[in-house]
């Protein structure tokens, strides 16, 4: 009689849309922590070159001109 009350029966194909959907969960997550590192370089490369040449590009004739339009 303890026989008949085994273990519940699981599908296996719930299982593996839960694997599925948590791989998806760790790929979306990773890709969007690459891109986020990558605008934080291409940010901090930009301040930095901002920082060095700044003062050339404020006294560049370019922006003289720029000014003078506006």
């Amino acid at each position: 009689m303890a026989e008949d009350f085994g273990e519940p029966i699981v599908s296996d194909e719930y299982e593996l849309e839960g694997e599925q959907k948590d791989n998806k969960i760790w790929i979306i997550v990773a890709i969007v922590a690459v891109v986020l590192c990558c605008c934080c370089v291409i940010v901090g490369g930009g301040l930095y070159w901002l920082w060095n040449n700044g003062d050339d590009l404020l006294l560049s004739s370019v922006f003289q001109y720029l000014n003078l339009l506006a």
